[in-house]
């Protein structure tokens, strides 16, 4: 099974699985969380069935790291089953665009901290002020 997303732009498009089906989710990481890893703020999507697969596009802000989930179940599992396949793909939103991709989770907090520092640099530079 291929555990990449594929992502253009705003939208990615999750494979077919034969007798599987797959929850997607779409998050904003906004800092830490004791309990799941990442404070995230669930972003709202829009899909349709493509080919087989699953075509979901969304809205980014101007600013940001996002996650994009996929969670594969067999046809025929219950609510509160373990998935059997998982993948996630973490990229930085700069001037809204996708600017790179995060591969490693352990660097996502590092990540958003820098992306924080380049906001504030952007908006000192907006107002006329002095970036060092």
């Amino acid at each position: 099974m291929d555990d990449e997303i594929s992502i253009d732009d705003y939208s990615f498009f999750v494979p077919p699985q034969p007798g599987a089906h797959s929850r997607v989710f779409v998050a904003k990481i906004l800092g830490s969380d004791p309990k799941y890893v990442f404070h995230r703020k669930f972003v709202n999507y829009n899909s349709k069935d493509k080919d087989g697969g699953l075509l979901c596009w969304f809205e980014l802000d101007i600013y940001g790291l996002y996650e994009c989930g996929v969670n594969w179940f067999k046809d025929g599992s219950k609510e509160g089953d373990p998935p059997f396949w998982r993948t996630r793909k973490r990229f930085v939103v700069k001037d809204g665009v996708v600017d790179h991709y995060i591969y490693d989770r352990r660097n996502v907090l590092r990540e958003l901290q820098e992306l924080k520092e380049y906001v504030k640099s952007e908006e000192a530079f907006m107002d006329g002020g002095d970036v060092a």
